[in-house]
């Protein structure tokens, strides 16, 4: 085998954590938050939507 270097790139990203922490900001984690909730609810009604057809179509092919 032949003598290779150490990787110290596998540990940069701990380099890019500042000591300081920055203040958040209030209005986007609500904007953020109220986004994904409306993602959440269309997803329950395609998912909701999809249980619908897939029973549908298991009960036509039942009843043929």
């Amino acid at each position: 085998m032949r003598a290779q270097k150490s990787n110290f790139v596998a540990y940069s990203s701990l380099e890019r954590i500042s000591p300081v922490s920055r203040t958040a900001n209030i209005l986007d984690l609500i904007k953020k938050n109220k986004e994904e909730k409306k993602r959440d609810e269309i997803n329950k009604i395609y998912a909701y939507l999809a249980f619908l057809g897939i029973a549908l179509f298991f009960a036509i092919i039942i009843y043929l």
